[in-house]
């Protein structure tokens, strides 16, 4: 078995308890590798990936995972960590269910995301939480225009739109008035930011359907940003293209791992009332 270890490279905390993983690892005669920066490529095949730090390292560090099959562990250091399982102090425990094999594995679907201009592909992009065009720094709403499978679903003014796996379900797409989707449903969620409509609402579409998106003109800034953390800035008839992809987000789950809807009670206090959450 080969294991890689992602600490947030920014955060002291998770680099020393990086590091401390590695050797507890190699102390069971394992292999294992410590990838302390974002430059360095992984040129080796490896089993496992445990990602050390929040949300935004697990999603960055599954980027460079999920393409080449890798299953993910996360162990929280700050933030939320809403699909972390494991906290600093349980590492020796988690390391040895993994060595001895005690987890499972809970597959997410991800999305492709493809810009083209006139037919020529401008560039290519993985998702694992959501996909979403907005404006920039103008207060100007977009014209956006929504097509699956080539048939126009809607045509509307509003602040952006935002294409979600399930997994995204409970992030940008949340706030923006969409529903909580079961990640173990293969769907794809589309939500309208703001939109200048009475009766405009989120949908669920099916993950075979090929969505498309295109901005209308005069727009000064229009972004495509992708899990919060990639930015692409689109031209005028640019057009996003997005569809369910064949890439799985793996992730470990071990035997004590809570259920959907406990962490949607524990860290979104979903399901409480006002005077006890």
């Amino acid at each position: 078995m080969k294991i890689a270890v992602f600490p947030n490279p920014h955060r002291e905390e998770a680099l020393i308890l990086g590091s401390d993983i590695v050797s507890y690892i190699k102390s069971k005669d394992v292999y294992a590798k410590l990838f302390d920066s974002w430059a360095e490529d992984v040129t080796e095949d490896f089993d496992i990936g445990i990602v050390i730090g929040g949300d935004g390292t697990l999603l960055r560090a599954s980027k460079i995972l999920v393409p080449l099959g890798v299953p993910v562990l996360g162990i929280r250091v700050g933030g939320l960590g809403f699909l972390f399982d494991v906290e600093p102090d349980e590492y020796k425990d988690a390391i040895d269910k993994l060595l001895n094999k005690d987890y499972r594995i809970e597959s997410r679907g991800t999305l492709d995301i493809t810009v083209e201009k006139s037919g020529i592909t401008k560039g290519k992009f993985l998702a694992l939480n959501d996909a979403v065009v907005n404006k920039g720094t103008f207060a100007r709403m977009l014209e956006i225009t929504l097509y699956v499978n080539k048939n126009l679903v809607a045509r509307y003014p509003a602040d952006g739109i935002i294409v979600s796996t399930p997994t995204g379900s409970t992030a940008y797409s949340l706030s923006a008035g969409g529903p909580i989707v079961s990640p173990d449903l293969n769907c794809v969620l589309v939500t309208p930011i703001c939109p200048h409509s009475l009766f405009l609402r989120p949908i669920l579409l099916n993950p075979r359907d090929m969505i498309e998106i295109v901005v209308g003109e005069k727009h000064e800034e229009v972004m495509l940003t992708v899990d919060g953390q990639l930015g692409v800035h689109l031209d005028t008839e640019d057009r996003i293209k997005v569809s369910f992809s064949n890439s799985q987000w793996k992730l470990i789950r071990l035997s004590k791992s809570p259920d959907f809807f406990s962490t949607l009670r524990e860290k979104l206090h979903w399901g409480e009332r006002v005077g006890d959450a």
